[in-house]
């Protein structure tokens, strides 16, 4: 039986970003609920953080979650359910997908004041678009990734974090070890022009510590053309962080390309920016 601390496969990561995005359709999440939960699951280390993300969840038009995760379903007592097998990277192209759907969640003057104005406050991007607010920063352009690198620092007072995931969309999100000595840690979501108000705690397993500013940024545009040269209509790229004994040696960081056939390639990264190998998909 799977223990709540055994290490999470992409499957694994797939299958609760398809519970996350069947219940942000179901009208139980509000879009930021979602886009912090979905970026959440992209750089879960355990089953049991990523039970944390769906444990609150209704089964859409029919009854609470009890075992929509295969292996979480072990870790919560539940019988293990059969059905469809899921496949690699579908739960990234959902979400894709859900950029075009017209579901209406929340207010948008709410989201407004309640999410963007405060970090407008701040100033975290130092750009304006023509109607007053703070334009939406490109975190994989070499000065929209120092923004969120001096963005983290700015809030936690470091650059070390456990894990980091950001996308071409300008959001992601990061896990910060709360002290220089404990595993525990907290979760930050990034959404346009900085980060969002709330976090998710937790404790780590096994946590390997990174520096940001180890990373060149000058390199990460051309590695994003690199990726997506790799596969057919990319339409989402992600910057990863995940320091684990799983890394490639030497590997600072991952650039993944994905469209909408489920397609994946990725590329292993030295923090100088030399790919040290290729995953074409």
């Amino acid at each position: 039986m799977a223990g709540p601390d055994m290490r999470a496969r992409d499957s694994d990561r797939n299958e609760a970003i398809e519970v996350i995005e069947a219940s942000w359709t179901d009208g139980q999440l509000t879009r930021e609920e979602y886009d912090a939960r979905t970026t959440q699951a992209l750089t879960a280390r355990t089953l049991n953080d990523l039970e944390r993300l769906v444990r609150d969840l209704q089964e859409p038009g029919r009854k609470r979650v009890r075992a929509s995760l295969t292996r979480l379903a072990e870790v919560r007592g539940a019988p293990a359910p059969t059905g469809t097998q899921v496949a690699t990277a579908a739960g990234l192209a959902g979400f894709a997908r859900r950029f075009g759907v017209g579901v209406v969640v929340v207010a948008v003057a709410a989201v407004a004041v309640l999410v963007v104005l405060p970090w407008l406050l701040r100033g975290s991007s130092g750009d304006v678009d023509v109607d007053g607010t703070a334009a939406p920063v490109d975190l994989l352009s070499a000065q929209g990734f120092r923004t969120f690198v001096d963005a983290l620092e700015a809030r936690s007072g470091d650059t070390v974090v456990f894990g980091m995931n950001v996308g071409n969309e300008s959001y992601g999100g990061v896990t910060v070890p709360v002290d220089a000595a404990s595993d525990r840690s907290v979760q930050w979501t990034w959404r346009d022009a900085g980060f969002e108000e709330g976090e998710l705690t937790g404790t780590e397993i096994d946590p390997v510590r990174f520096d940001l500013s180890r990373i060149k940024p000058e390199a990460i545009p051309d590695l994003v053309d690199q990726a997506g040269a790799l596969i057919e209509e990319p339409d989402q790229f992600y910057l990863t962080v995940r320091p684990d004994e799983y890394a490639p040696k030497a590997e600072c960081y991952q650039i993944s390309a994905h469209n909408r056939f489920s397609e994946v390639a990725r590329l292993s990264v030295a923090c100088s920016g030399r790919v040290l190998e290729v995953d074409p998909g």
